[in-house]
């Protein structure tokens, strides 16, 4: 399936898209219309704001850090949920303002390997992602989730509300991939900026390109630590095969 056809098209918005259409392992789909991703909202257009709203969204979830949030405000819409917690744990290249971020001496030396190690820590014990399951259980959608990119928090994000419902990995990785297609159709400022900052195509290809090499490490540390996926739910997210039932019973069709 060609996900840039889920693509909802904004002008300040980018890489906005529907996380529906994704067919479980028992052969149901995910429902349209009920989970959304995408990169900051702050760059939003007043037609952005109207088409937003037509989604009827019961929450907004943001796994930036303050800096980032205040950087790139979020409009308020009126009865939504906003609900900010950072996904990116505490070290030396945590998130700043973009242009400092990028003259960290961090960055300088960056390679594949460094930045997959960033995704193997993300999803474990991770108080944003239990939050985000926690609303996504209840099942009060729709529910919009979001970083700066939409690709690496978002992108860990979206591969756990999709084990949850079943979803192969090879999908997962499929649906994570697809941001390389949608930044390349509509290149975002803090891709601009980051060029321009950096000025090494090999580091921005690194911190700007989605990877298979990285949602697969997020993976393995899954399987790593737990053992096998039920496991993981159970633990970090008390989702039980009773509770995931129900909730794919929810969201699948």
């Amino acid at each position: 399936m060609n996900k840039l056809l889920n693509a909802i098209k904004f002008e300040g918005i980018h890489n906005f898209r529907d996380m529906g259409g994704y067919k479980s392992k028992d052969g149901r789909i995910v429902k349209e219309g009920v989970l959304f991703r995408s990169g900051e909202l702050g760059n939003m257009k007043e037609v952005d704001l109207e088409k937003l709203q037509q989604l009827s969204l019961h929450t907004i979830f943001d796994y930036r850090d303050e800096v980032e949030a205040q950087t790139n405000v979020t409009p308020l819409i009126g009865g939504v949920n906003n609900i900010r917690i950072p996904a990116q744990k505490q070290n030396e290249t945590q998130t700043a303002a973009m242009k400092e971020l990028l003259k960290n001496e961090a960055f300088s030396n960056i390679d594949e390997h460094s930045f997959t190690a960033f995704y193997v820590e993300l999803p474990i014990n991770n108080a944003s992602y239990k939050k985000l399951v926690e609303i996504f259980v209840e099942g009060k959608g729709p529910l919009l989730h979001h970083c700066t990119a939409g690709k690496d928090r978002t992108g860990v994000g979206a591969a756990i509300i999709l084990m949850i419902l079943d979803i192969p990995i090879e999908t997962i990785i499929e649906d994570y991939l697809k941001t390389n297609e949608f930044l390349q159709e509509n290149t975002p400022k803090w891709l601009e900026k980051m060029k321009e900052i950096i000025q090494d195509d090999e580091t921005v290809a690194i911190l700007a390109s989605c990877r298979e090499i990285y949602i697969q490490s997020a993976y393995n540390s899954i399987l790593s630590v737990y053992g096998s996926v039920d496991a993981y739910l159970l633990e970090e997210f008390g989702i039980d095969a009773g509770v995931r039932e129900k909730v794919k019973s929810h969201y699948l069709v």
